[in-house]
């Protein structure tokens, strides 16, 4: 499923059907299941009425992306990064 960029989201504030087609997700019930869990973009409440901020969807969907993965760790202290041990000097490497 192709994410959605900043770019292509409208300017004004979004509306869970909104949500729905950019998202492609099934139902408006998955975007108020995540309002309810706290799991989904930061919504505003306007009378009984809940909008998103294109800005607040981008960076929530920015923030769901898969991490890159780390083939080196930059810090030997970097506790983000995995462990990688150091390679065994042989006497066929040395």
């Amino acid at each position: 499923m192709n994410t959605p960029t900043a770019t292509a989201l409208p300017a004004q504030y979004l509306t869970p059907e909104d949500l729905v087609r950019l998202l492609q997700l099934p139902s408006v019930q998955t975007v108020y299941r995540w309002r309810k869990t706290h799991t989904g973009p930061r919504a505003v409440r306007i009378g009984k009425h809940l909008r998103y901020h294109p800005a607040d969807v981008h960076q929530w969907l920015t923030e769901q992306s898969d991490p890159q993965p780390v083939t080196e760790p930059h810090s030997q202290n970097c506790p983000g990064c995995p462990t990688v041990p150091a390679p065994r000097l042989t006497s066929q490497n040395r």
